[in-house]
């Protein structure tokens, strides 16, 4: 399955970007830097959909229900 494209580049480049990222020994943390990636998808759609969850769920292809359940568990953070 091909990596998912986002923002900063896709494919070999995230890999590449990655692999760097991981030999400098920065203190990496996985479930931080998805967590980022979480909020900056959600906080998009919210702005793109004008505060639409229905609609921001369909762009991000989730449930609206599990919407709600990331934007609440954000909140806990």
């Amino acid at each position: 399955e091909a990596p998912l494209a986002v923002p900063g580049g896709g494919g070999s480049d995230m890999v590449e970007q990655a692999a760097r990222q991981l030999e400098r020994g920065s203190g990496f943390h996985l479930d931080e830097t998805l967590e980022a990636w979480e909020r900056a998808y959600i906080d998009a759609a919210l702005r793109l959909t004008r505060g639409n969850v229905s609609q921001a769920a369909k762009l991000l292809g989730v449930n609206r229900t599990t919407l709600y359940s990331r934007m609440n568990a954000e909140e806990d953070r």
